[in-house]
């Protein structure tokens, strides 16, 4: 509160500070005259309490934002709060600024989304007392404010580039500052186009968008006449016409100076988008080769840093630790994913000074583009050049708009010209009471923001410039040439003692282990000889058991072969004999008949070889029927007739393979 009273009490800006020139156009432009420092005024002694501690590189400039931008926080120690603990939502402060001033408000994070719980907007023109303004109202809303916030002002620039930069490769800060910088240098200057003074009167509501119109073409009306009028600056002119006073132009001016930067450096943020194209395999991307063959989108950002910095010092001044810049562009289109179950999302975006159409899915940004507005209200063909074609698949259209000039009739318009369902994107009801001049529609960019910064929605729907500087960690100071002259020295002598002593021990060891493994290998040495002696027993016991099992399963068939043939061959003999003396012509005469086992013996006495054989032929049909077989007939050639000496072979069963010598697996087929 001692920082509140403080800067009540300090004017915002002297009002007899002469300004300079500032023209970046023709005489016509709306950019008027600027100070060449609005901060030189303010008076020298500090302003705030001793909530923070200069750091080592403070420099001497005179602005105390500036200056306050250098400062760090003391270090506190901070228990955390009950709630973090049980895990329940937890509070930020969200500003979003412009040239209306300084909204301020209190979120509260829950567990699907952000809300807003508390509202307070100021018109202060200074960065520094528009923030205590604004905590001075939130406190008379709220009872404790938190100590973090973000900011969102139109002065962030965002667009959707294509890098050489693999998003599994990213590079570093360094590269991708210079990376981003060729992309958004030129579109950074075009911003500059936001700030001007008919725009500001505007939205500061000063004057009203008829009357900016008027006054333009009185411009225009003199620059085509000539002479000392054409020479008349906007500003002037409006102040000539009755609209404005010459204090609420003199405001607007110094609020110029502070936005508009020329010839300042630049930062940026950065934010991989995910792509629907082909592209190379996650191997070639995490390869060590650089990826300078293709390009990857990236939706980047970026500001002035002296308008960061001058931002920085405002919230240290306030006690407050500013987080993050977001940009207006895209802020709404983010939010947008929460209420929106489409695939495809399409929404325009109407700004005070430009159109802005924002085009992806539920995950990502494929496309912004943006236009300068025409005077007067939103132009139904302006719309349409901007939009351009839309795909097939699309549904429906969303249009937004932070001020309450959006004709009801556009939307109908835009639906019959487009073919598809458009809507108004309107903020949801939080429930507040909404400070004067502020529409509702005004909070969509800064509810998308939150959300965005809590985790709600995903990473890759916008882009953010980290309020923190980057700077050079402590470790780098090692590498001074002669701090690593002394790190060598150490590591070498501390890596050799190391060494040696490892050696004597590792030595040791293993000569331990070597005499352990030798005594293990005689062991199971003499364990596996005695195993192959037993090995070679078995097989022979083996063998014989498979010899005396082989003999035992022979003599069974045999015995049971004997048993089973032998009644029919005592039968058979009978018929054998009928068959031999069938078989018998008048020429043909038997000798003797000999029964050796099974078998039978005939010596047959013919008057010829040829009759011989026909009886041998007979006899083996007829003998085939009761199990003989004809098996060899041997002539006699020292008789005077011819004589043959037939061998019958009983066939019957196994006996006689059996006999034969035959396995019993074969003989029991």
């Amino acid at each position: 509160m001692k920082l509140l009273k403080a800067l009540r009490t300090k004017p915002a800006v002297e009002p007899n500070q002469p300004p300079t020139d500032f023209d970046l156009g023709s005489p016509a432009t709306e950019l008027e005259p600027v100070p060449s420092n609005p901060f030189t005024s303010v008076e020298s002694e500090p302003l705030f309490e001793p909530l923070f501690e200069k750091s080592a590189d403070n420099s001497q400039a005179s602005d105390p934002e500036l200056d306050a931008a250098n400062l760090t926080s003391k270090p506190r120690l901070r228990l955390p709060e009950v709630g973090q603990l049980l895990g329940e939502s937890y509070q930020l402060l969200a500003f979003q600024a412009g040239s209306f001033g300084l909204r301020g408000a209190v979120i509260q994070n829950g567990k699907q989304q952000a809300n807003i719980r508390a509202l307070a907007e100021s018109r202060n023109i200074d960065f520094t007392r528009a923030v205590a303004d604004v905590l001075d109202q939130l406190l008379q809303q709220h009872r404790r404010l938190p100590k973090r916030a973000i900011l969102l002002t139109p002065s962030v620039v965002t667009a959707l580039v294509q890098l050489p930069v693999s998003p599994l490769r990213p590079r570093s800060d360094e590269q991708m500052q210079e990376l981003i910088r060729w992309e958004l240098e030129g579109a950074i200057s075009q911003q500059n186009k936001h700030w001007m003074i008919g725009s500001m009167l505007v939205e500061r509501g000063y004057l009203t968008p008829d009357q900016r119109d008027e006054v333009v073409e009185q411009l225009q009306q003199r620059q085509t006449e000539g002479g000392p009028q054409s020479l008349v600056r906007f500003g002037d002119l409006a102040v000539q016409l009755g609209f404005i006073d010459r204090d609420q132009l003199e405001e607007c001016f110094t609020l110029q100076g502070k936005l508009i930067s020329i010839d300042d450096d630049l930062v940026y943020g950065w934010q991989a988008s995910e792509s629907t194209r082909e592209g190379p395999s996650d191997e070639v991307l995490m390869s060590e080769e650089e990826d300078n063959d293709s390009s990857h989108p990236w939706l980047v950002s970026g500001m002035s840093k002296t308008l960061q910095r001058r931002w920085i010092g405002a919230f240290n001044l306030n006690g407050l630790k500013l987080e993050a810049f977001y940009p207006v562009i895209g802020s709404a289109f983010a939010g947008l994913g929460q209420y929106c179950e489409l695939e495809l999302q399409y929404l325009l975006e109407v700004q005070q000074e430009q159109l802005a159409l924002v085009s992806g899915n539920r995950n990502t940004v494929a496309e912004i583009l943006t236009t300068a507005r025409s005077r007067g209200p939103v132009d139904l063909h302006q719309c349409l050049d901007l939009i351009g074609v839309l795909p097939s698949d699309l549904n429906r259209l969303y249009i937004s708009c932070s001020q309450a000039e959006l004709q009801p009739e556009l939307l109908q318009d835009l639906a019959d010209h487009l073919g598809i369902d458009v809507q108004r994107f309107s903020a949801q009801s939080h429930h507040l009471e909404l400070p004067a001049r502020v529409p509702a529609d005004a909070l969509l960019a800064l509810q998308g923001s939150i959300n965005h910064h809590f985790g709600h929605l995903p990473i890759t729907r916008q882009s953010r410039i980290s309020a923190t500087e980057t700077k050079s960690a402590r470790w780098k100071s090692w590498f001074q040439p002669k701090n690593l002259a002394v790190a060598a020295s150490v590591l070498l002598v501390t890596g050799m003692c190391s060494f040696l002593g490892w050696m004597e021990w590792n030595t040791r060891f293993q000569t331990e282990r070597l005499a352990a493994l030798e005594a293990e290998f005689d062991r199971e040495l003499k364990v596996k000889n005695q195993l192959q002696a037993l090995y070679a027993d078995s097989l022979k016991i083996k063998g014989a058991i498979a010899d005396s099992q082989q003999q035992s399963d022979l003599t069974l068939l045999l015995a049971n072969e004997i048993e089973a043939n032998l009644g029919y061959r005592v039968q058979s003999l009978s018929p054998l004999l009928k068959a031999i003396a069938l078989a018998l012509s008048p020429e043909i005469s038997l000798g003797q008949i000999l029964k050796q086992g099974d078998d039978l013996s005939l010596e047959v006495v013919a008057p010829s070889s040829s009759s011989a054989q026909e009886y041998v032929a007979r006899l083996s049909e007829f003998v085939q029927p009761v199990g003989y077989q004809v098996m060899n007939s041997n002539p006699k050639a020292d008789s005077d007739d011819f004589r043959l000496l037939v061998q019958l072979a009983y066939q019957h069963g196994l006996t006689s393979q059996l006999l034969a010598g035959s396995n019993p697996a074969q003989a029991g087929e």
